[in-house]
């Protein structure tokens, strides 16, 4: 995943500020031109990082607890009810991440996503190796359930500034948890605001997108960062809300206006909405995005999880 590279750019300047003769000095500008500031790495990955920040900054999130037993996870599930979220720290398109709807089902995933030990002299022959980048042994959190609608927000920003932005709310998704198959994009306020904290905090460069519960209120509960592009990331062209032209416009010198949504539009993407359901009304209603105009990548498609 995209996270794995970021994973590893961060791992990049923590390794330069030890070891300052092993990163060239123009490359070490360009990934931190390109990443934000170094104290909020882990904020940008690490989702019970992300949530803790998050609070501090008046966004609303659901009630979280990291956890590191069994014992807790329950104690945990006492005092909120369920269905409990369980969500591993690194992970990533619904994967590390279990909805549990009572004690049987809690107990039931706790071994597969709580945090293994790391044994010392493991840890050190990472480092001898240069394989320490890569996060281990990241926290589980239990996490209240928000019964709503999932949603999210991408955009593009340059040193903090966010240059343009749009909400997408799934219509359709692969699993409970999983990728989404349709979404419609919208305006939303509450989570523009709130993406734009974080990004302000993060000192941020680049493309994320921020993941959200919506109530039957409509009001926005933070949930986690994701620092690259998301899937709806190419799509702003159809709201004329193009996150690219935004950057090209930025990096020219010139003002970037972002503008509202100004009609809501509903997206059908390819393949998954076929895969899902090859009967689906969505697939002829809805905008099909569909790669056309590349037949090898058409292809590849039709065959993806065959």
């Amino acid at each position: 995943g995209d996270e794995i590279a970021v994973a590893f750019l961060h791992s990049v300047v923590r390794r330069a500020a030890s070891q300052p003769d092993t990163v060239p000095k123009e490359v070490l500008k360009v990934v931190c031109n390109s990443l934000g500031s170094p104290e909020y790495f882990a904020a940008t990955l690490f989702k019970h990082v992300t949530q803790q920040l998050a609070a501090e900054l008046g966004i609303r999130t659901p009630v979280q607890q990291t956890i590191a037993s069994t014992e807790a996870a329950l104690d945990f599930a006492r005092r909120q009810g369920y269905p409990v979220v369980l969500k591993s720290d690194f992970s990533w398109s619904g994967t590390g991440v279990k909805i549990c709807r009572d004690e049987r089902q809690l107990v039931e995933a706790l071994p597969a996503l709580l945090p293994p030990k790391t044994h010392p002299l493991k840890s050190a022959v990472r480092g001898w190796l240069h394989r320490d980048w890569y996060p281990t042994g990241f926290a589980l959190s239990a996490q209240q359930f928000i019964q709503g609608r999932p949603a999210m927000y991408c955009l593009v920003a340059v040193a903090g500034e966010v240059l343009a932005g749009f909400a997408a709310i799934p219509e359709q998704t692969m699993s409970i948890t999983g990728q989404s198959s349709v979404v419609r994009l919208v305006n939303h306020r509450e989570m523009a605001a709130a993406a734009s904290k974080l990004i302000q905090q993060f000192d941020y460069t680049g493309f994320a997108g921020f993941d959200f519960m919506l109530d039957a209120d409509g009001q926005a509960y933070f949930l986690e960062c994701n620092p690259r592009p998301i899937p709806v990331c190419h799509l702003g062209g159809l709201i004329d809300t193009d996150l690219c032209a935004a950057l090209f416009t930025k990096m020219s010198g010139k003002a970037c206006i972002s503008s509202p949504v100004l009609e809501e539009t509903l997206v059908t993407f390819f393949p998954q909405e076929w895969h899902r359901d090859p009967a689906s009304h969505h697939l002829l209603s809805a905008h099909h995005d569909v790669p056309w105009d590349d037949p090898e990548l058409l292809k590849a498609c039709i065959e993806w999880q065959r």
